[in-house]
Parts: structure tokens; sequence; C-alpha cells
């Protein structure tokens, strides 16, 4: 080899004179290995999951608000283990992404938040802008809360005879503390949410869907477009059995615009088949249409 100048300013490469053998090594970067879950959920531009065994949480993706809740705010292309002030968040049961912040609940019924705090989405006071670890909720039923809903500045932990929600609530409450918003009657079997509505199936009232939010699109029902309403939805019948919430058989979604509070649903009915209702832009309601529908419409 030659000598040469060490690597400076002007010069970026560095030569070095040696006499007699030289031995290299290289670092090796293990193979990724493949994440195991068992259950998923993406957000806008984030996604997690909770992994088998002991319940961990694991997000990927976008962290400027930490809604990945892994201590930081950095963006990574692969999963990293969210965390709490004392260690990793562990024990966990569902996870849901919302915008730019994320819940999950627990084997033992708590409730656990991260990312942007913005109108009190987390259940923390105002002086919290965004929590980059996993804080618990409190305010919330010790037992029965069966499943999350998390949409753009809201987040609702239902039960068989509550919905308690936080944030900017469709239709235009806020609450910085879970204020239970609905009651039901019995067993909830789905619940979903969206940027600006929210659903759930009531197994006891005949599997009908209670949405409620926005309406701009129909995305709750047929008629009072453009309101904000509490609304109980019948027309969909009654959903095929043995529907969980661990399995749903109700999903929301948003539209491409959030400032047009527009939006879809769409759920299994008796017998299997799928209908959907809302907002048709690019055909999401797979009826060959891209017209706006408020009636549940089967997918053909």
């Amino acid at each position: 080899w030659t000598a040469g100048p060490c690597a400076n300013a002007t010069n970026p490469t560095c030569t070095v004179a040696v006499s007699g053998p030289v031995t290299l090594t290289a670092e090796v970067q293990p193979e990724p290995v493949a994440l195991t879950a068992t259950q998923v959920s993406a957000g806008d531009q984030h996604a997690c999951a909770v992994r088998p065994g002991d319940g961990s949480v694991w997000c990927w993706g976008a962290n400027g608000s930490g809604q990945r809740g892994d201590g930081g705010t950095s963006t990574v292309s692969r999963p990293t283990q969210t965390v709490t002030a004392t260690g990793p968040l562990t024990g966990m049961r569902e996870v849901r992404s919302g915008r730019d912040h994320t819940c999950a609940r627990g084997i033992d019924g708590s409730v656990w938040c991260w990312g942007s705090n913005a109108d009190g989405k987390l259940a923390q006071p105002v002086g919290v802008t965004v929590a980059t670890r996993a804080v618990r909720v409190t305010g919330l039923p010790t037992a029965g809360i069966a499943s999350l809903a998390v949409g753009d500045d809201w987040t609702c932990a239902v039960g068989a005879s509550f919905r308690y929600c936080w944030g900017l609530v469709p239709p235009g409450l806020s609450s910085r503390v879970p204020t239970n918003y609905m009651s039901f009657s019995a067993a909830l079997v789905a619940v979903a949410g969206a940027r600006d509505h929210g659903c759930v199936v009531d197994a006891e009232d005949g599997g009908n869907v209670w949405c409620w939010g926005s309406n701009n699109t129909q995305q709750l029902t047929a008629g009072a477009q453009g309101g904000n309403i509490n609304l109980e939805l019948t027309s969909p019948a009654v959903l095929a059995p043995g529907g969980t919430a661990a399995q749903p058989r109700l999903a929301v979604g948003s539209g491409p615009d959030a400032n047009l509070r527009d939006g879809h649903t769409c759920a299994i009915v008796a017998g299997g088949q799928v209908r959907c209702w809302g907002q048709g832009t690019f055909g999401a309601l797979g009826t060959g249409s891209t017209s706006d529908n408020g009636v549940p419409t089967t997918v053909t």
C-alpha cells in the first residue's frame, strides 16, 4: 500500500502504509427476524402490533409525535418496542393506531396511550403535548372494557354498557378525561373508529349497528347529511354469529380529505354478505358506483 495524507476537509480518503499481512474484519448485520403478532393496527403513517407470549407492543413508521412509543421521535422502517416510564409495555391484548397517537388495552383491562395529546386524546392534561412513552389512562371502569376505537383526534374504550371517550370526540364533544357518552343494552361484539366517525355492534340488540360522529357523506346512515349525530342504525340487519372484538365484523374508513369529514362503513351481515354505506369515491362501497349512498348495500 502507498502512504498518503489522512482524511481531512479537503481529502475525504485515507491511505496508510503497512508492512506484512493485514487481517480485515467486517461487522455482519443479522438478518431481520419476521415479526409475529396476535393483532395489528395501521395508522396514517405508522403501524403497531401485539406480539404473542409477552403481549409486548412493537411499532414502526412515522414517529414525529412519539406515536411509536419507543421513547423518541425518530422515524424508522423497522419495528421498535413501545415502553413505559418504567420499562417495556407488556401484557397487552389489543392495539389501535390513529393519525399520530396509539392506544393499547391490557389483559388486565388497563388502557395505555402515547403520541400526540392534541385535544386531550391521550387523556392527559393541557400541559402535555406529546408522550413518547406509553402512559396509563385513568378514570376508566376497572373491568368490562371490550375494545378500543381510535380516530384522528379521539379515543374510545367501549364495554357492554358504556362508551367512554376522550379528546375531540365526534360529534364535536371535547373532554380531556374519559367520559361516558353513550350507553348500550348489552354485549358488544365489534367496534371500529376512523377519522370522524365510529360504530359498534350490539349483540343483544339483534346485531344492530350503532354509529356516531360526522355524517357528511352518509357514513352513519341515509339522511341528515352534513350533521353530527348519535343514532341507532338497524338497516344492516343481524350480523353473522361468532363475531368478537378480536375478530371484528365491522370496519369504518376515512375519506381522502381530512377537511371534508367524510368516510364509509362496512359490516358483515347474516349469511356472510358484506354491506357498505357512506362515501362512494373511488368505488369504496364496492357496488359498481362512485356515488355516496347512506343505505347499507351489498358488495357485489
